[in-house]
């Protein structure tokens, strides 16, 4: 991921001067992803490698969410099919299908 941080100061006020500018930035920015594709890294061109530590507990509030909220979706779903008439269950079908073809 690259991020840089712009002052407000340093955007031009008039129109022109803007336009340049925002051009500028993106000739910027294609120099830069160009370097990254080519070498696979941000490092070389100028930039630092800054890492970033790990956080676990990020990792353990995505997991509780998963059971307190997906658990019990995926029951009710099954509950859902199995005591659902034979139509509802081939209109469900017929968008799970739908929905897998228009990825």
């Amino acid at each position: 991921m690259f991020i840089r941080r712009t002052s407000v100061s340093e955007i031009p006020k008039d129109a022109e001067g803007c336009a340049n500018w925002v051009h500028e930035l993106y000739q910027k920015k294609d120099k830069v992803y160009d370097y990254f594709v080519d070498n696979d890294t941000f490092e070389g061109n100028g930039l630092p490698r800054v890492e970033i530590p790990r956080n676990y507990y990020d990792l353990l509030i995505e997991i509780a969410w998963m059971l307190i909220i997906g658990v019990p979706t995926i029951l009710y779903l099954f509950k859902f099919l199995w005591t659902s008439s034979l139509i509802t269950q081939l209109i469900f079908l017929i968008i799970i299908i739908l929905g897998n073809y228009t990825k």
